[in-house]
């Protein structure tokens, strides 16, 4: 359910950073921005949870990129 703003929560949300197969090609200014923006919502009470995809999902990307080109195609035309 929807929370208000500055309303206290029932629990703690409960956060997944995911790193995929393509975490080193992201910048270092990135990486680095992710991590403290998750260290800061574990400082301020999120349940933080570590994930890292297996190596299998990074022959994946070729479809993510087939299906957006046949969606903005689609939306486009």
């Amino acid at each position: 359910p929807w929370t208000p703003p500055g309303a206290a929560m029932a629990r703690p949300p409960r956060i997944a950073v995911c790193r995929t197969p393509y975490w080193a090609a992201a910048d270092a200014s990135v990486q680095s921005s992710l991590i403290e923006t998750a260290a800061r919502l574990k400082a301020a009470g999120a349940a933080l949870v570590e994930l890292e995809l297996p190596a299998m999902f990074a022959g994946m990307n070729h479809l993510q990129v087939a299906i957006s080109a046949y969606e903005f195609y689609r939306a486009l035309s």
